[in-house]
């Protein structure tokens, strides 16, 4: 398994991007999720191979722009906040179940 603190930068991709790209980001990195930003690397949404899939699902071809299946103003936890305390939100929002 790769060490996502490494590979972090593999699962970036700009707004230009396409469907196909997405796929191989998501592919190289070990995050499942590939993070989308904009000319001045600002978060502008995300993709997980679900979008994907739901993209191909409708019909699109994977020269798409990646901003027909991106989910945007994706939320975010800030620098301050403790691992717990993102666990407990993302439990609460239904994110993830438990992980004790």
């Amino acid at each position: 398994m790769k060490d996502w603190k490494k590979d972090w930068k593999e699962a970036v991709l700009r707004d230009s991007a396409t469907m196909r790209d997405a796929m191989e980001a998501i592919d190289r990195s070990s995050l499942q999720i590939v993070a989308v930003v904009d000319a001045e690397y600002r978060l502008v949404g995300t993709v997980t191979d679900g979008d994907i899939r739901r993209g191909i699902l409708r019909g699109l071809p994977f020269t798409s722009p990646i901003r027909k299946i991106m989910r945007e103003n994706p939320r975010t936890a800030r620098l301050d906040q403790t691992r717990e305390a993102i666990l407990g939100i993302m439990m609460q929002k239904k994110f993830i179940k438990s992980p004790f």
